[in-house]
């Protein structure tokens, strides 16, 4: 059986609060319930291959040529698909890292360079070092999230742009991972999309499981002003990446109102906040996250959590952190309350029986 390094796996387990998948703690909007409804009476068919009428609708909501977009079962399947089309000699990703960047890359027979935020600079993106990696390594690939995961950090465009630049001088595709952008107050669907279509050596993925609280659905999507790169992905594995309760879910969502997200990133916010400043207080060392997730490092081990059904993003498996480090969802208030009143527990038993 394959071994899932990854937040979500609930199954088998009786009540959970699960703070190791960070989806939307404003829930799924109707819309999307419905069309999901609707759709499981008209899957008996095929779903379209070309998924004709979700390119066209997401085309005019994201203001994107419909060439230049291709779907996929979540962003994790076109992180594959991308790595197996384009088939990299050689990748650098910057960590701490989502580590199917890695898997991926690995399976299309890459080799991996690495480049490390670093606790000191509360892992945000040092643009100039990784500049200098980049013409180190002179990879034919580079993977960065943005929001970075599990950080949360976000990169200053200019330096975003800069970064694409240095890597268009030394051949390389840089694939930016903007799967929870969504939450980020101040940015929105439009992040980096019109510098991604200008150039012909970034993808821009993204991931509507995140913000519209559909992971069980699954889809995600791309975009690349690069038509050879389009292609390559389309062509990549099976035809039928996107069913068709998926393609009708993403359908709806891209009719979602702007109240949606501006509700979303207000309650994110402020719930966000509200975790930092409970986790402080016990002590954790909490970093600068702008995403629904936020980023700590314990002084004590928090494996009492799970007798009490509560669910961490245990980061020890991501390479260049340590077993002291996690992720927690931002959920509701309630749960919220119950996540820090359960790591006072943990924390305050861990303190008895140590002493």
């Amino acid at each position: 059986m394959r071994e899932y390094g990854h937040g979500g796996d609930i199954y088998g387990q009786t009540n959970i609060l699960d703070f190791s998948a960070s989806l939307n703690p404003v829930g799924m909007p109707y819309e999307i319930v419905d069309a999901v409804r609707r759709s499981a009476l008209e899957s008996s068919p095929y779903p379209d291959p070309q998924l004709r009428r979700l390119r066209e609708v997401a085309s005019d909501r994201l203001g994107v040529p419909a060439e230049s977009l291709v779907f996929g079962n979540g962003a994790s399947d076109l992180i594959y698909r991308i790595c197996l089309a384009l088939r990299p000699e050689k990748a650098l990703i910057e960590e701490p890292a989502f580590s199917e960047y890695q898997k991926g890359l690995e399976l299309a027979g890459c080799e991996i360079f690495h480049h490390a935020q670093t606790r000191e600079n509360g892992f945000r993106t040092d643009a100039d070092g990784l500049m200098k990696a980049i013409a180190e390594v002179r990879p034919d690939m580079i993977f960065m999230g943005c929001p970075s995961n599990p950080a949360g950090t976000v990169v200053d465009r200019i330096d975003l742009i800069r970064i694409c630049d240095c890597a268009k001088n030394t051949g390389a595709t840089v694939v930016i991972d903007r799967s929870f952008i969504h939450f980020v107050e101040g940015e929105d669907e439009s992040f980096f999309r019109e510098e991604t279509l200008e150039r012909d050596n970034v993808i821009l993925l993204d991931s509507m499981t995140k913000i519209f609280a559909m992971a069980g659905l699954r889809l995600g999507f791309m975009i690349t002003g690069n038509a050879g790169i389009c292609e390559a992905v389309e062509n990549s594995l099976q035809p039928w990446p996107v069913s068709r309760p998926a393609e009708e879910a993403g359908i709806a969502a891209f009719g979602v109102g702007p109240e949606f997200f501006a509700k979303t990133k207000r309650y994110v916010t402020k719930e966000r906040a509200y975790l930092l400043e409970g986790l402080g207080s016990l002590g954790m060392e909490t970093f600068d996250s702008r995403a629904n997730y936020v980023f700590f490092r314990s002084p004590a081990d928090l494996e009492g959590l799970k007798d009490r059904g509560i669910l961490l993003r245990y980061c020890g498996n991501y390479r260049s952190l340590d077993g002291s480090y996690y992720r927690a969802a931002v959920r509701t208030h309630e749960e919220n309350e119950a996540l820090l009143e359960a790591l006072r527990d943990v924390l305050r038993e861990k303190e008895e029986s140590d002493g």
